[in-house]
């Protein structure tokens, strides 16, 4: 953990693909958190909210939030990884501190798995 940590973001199609098709699954409640090892410094990360969460608005403020969560939590982040972050459909009720208590419990199973690839 450091006291800066840099994340960035998964941008491309087929960065975001290799983390679907070879990630570890870390599912809770409100999110699934798909996680793989890169041979990085720095962790990216993509957030996604399918239409199952809800129209553009809810989908929208489903990513807004699980952004902020992460930037709360980028402390306790692991480093090296790409993260999938993928919205489900009972976030579009959850207030932050469901959401941010989820994504807590999350990143504890994550740090504990020792996720390789």
């Amino acid at each position: 953990m450091r006291s800066n940590p840099i994340i960035l973001s998964l941008t491309s199609s087929q960065q975001i693909g290799h983390v679907r098709r070879n990630g570890r699954a870390f599912p809770n409640h409100y999110l699934v958190t798909l996680a793989l090892p890169n041979e990085q410094e720095n962790s990216r990360i993509a957030v996604v909210a399918g239409k199952r969460v809800g129209n553009a608005v809810r989908r929208n403020r489903a990513k807004r939030m699980i952004r902020e969560v992460i930037r709360a939590q980028a402390q306790n982040m692991p480093t090296g990884m790409d993260m999938m972050v993928i919205a489900r459909q009972p976030i579009a009720d959850a207030n932050f501190k469901q959401l941010t208590k989820a994504f807590e419990k999350t990143l504890v199973r994550l740090n504990k798995a020792k996720v390789t690839a």
